[in-house]
């Protein structure tokens, strides 16, 4: 009796170093966003709560900060080899930091890592928008028609703060218009990842005034 309980002992030791080992070599050869119950992003430790979408510039999760139970919204890049896309993920962290206005998206921090494969990642965390974005606020019937002309407001004032900025945002969407909650439905304007500076030159012969990229 003693002899089979050692081996059983013996079994169960040898599957649990297995099984933690292969969990490590799994969470260490690559990070997705999605596997992960916590992160350190720029030192704000956050807890990963679930999905809120995909797009063409990478994926966000709701997280939760790990010492203020703030919920955040985290954007989580694939920069790939592709170089466009990591010049396109650092000048949207790059525009988005440079910008304070009420109907612009916060920044809380970002950063950057690699997985062991090599690809890297581009992660910026910012502010939680409840609200969804104004594409589907629209689809939905039921709203004061008044929030119209409101929205219009928010999304100009937001306008004229970029280019006063010499910031053009190039994607003015209502997927990229998000509402701050489902009930004050404030506008931010989100994703900003094919923004781009610009430095205003002046026509000397039209006296026009024209944009130069920079």
């Amino acid at each position: 009796m003693f002899l089979r309980n050692r081996r059983v002992f013996l079994v169960i030791v040898r599957y649990r170093t297995v099984s933690n080992n292969w969990q490590h070599r799994i969470s260490s050869d690559k990070e997705p966003i999605h596997t992960m119950a916590m992160l350190n992003v720029s030192g704000r430790r956050v807890v990963i709560e679930r999905a809120l979408g995909q797009g063409g510039f990478g994926t966000v999760s709701l997280v939760k900060d790990a010492a203020t139970a703030e919920l955040l919204a985290l954007k989580d890049i694939e920069c790939g080899q592709n170089p466009t896309a990591i010049t396109s993920a650092l000048a949207e962290t790059t525009a988005l930091r440079s910008l304070s206005h009420p109907s612009i998206i916060k920044v809380i921090a970002a950063d950057h890592f690699s997985e062991r494969s090599g690809i890297p990642h581009v992660r910026i965390l910012m502010e939680y928008c409840s609200g969804g974005n104004l594409n589907d606020r629209l689809a939905r019937p039921g709203y004061d028609p008044m929030k119209n002309l409101k929205w219009m407001r928010q999304i100009a004032d937001a306008l004229a703060y970029l280019h006063s900025r010499n910031t053009v945002h190039r994607d003015l969407k209502p997927e990229n218009a998000l509402l701050t909650d489902q009930v004050n439905e404030d506008i931010k304007l989100a994703d900003f990842g094919l923004a781009r500076k610009y430095k205003p030159t002046r026509n000397s012969m039209t006296h026009s005034t024209t944009c130069k990229q920079v």
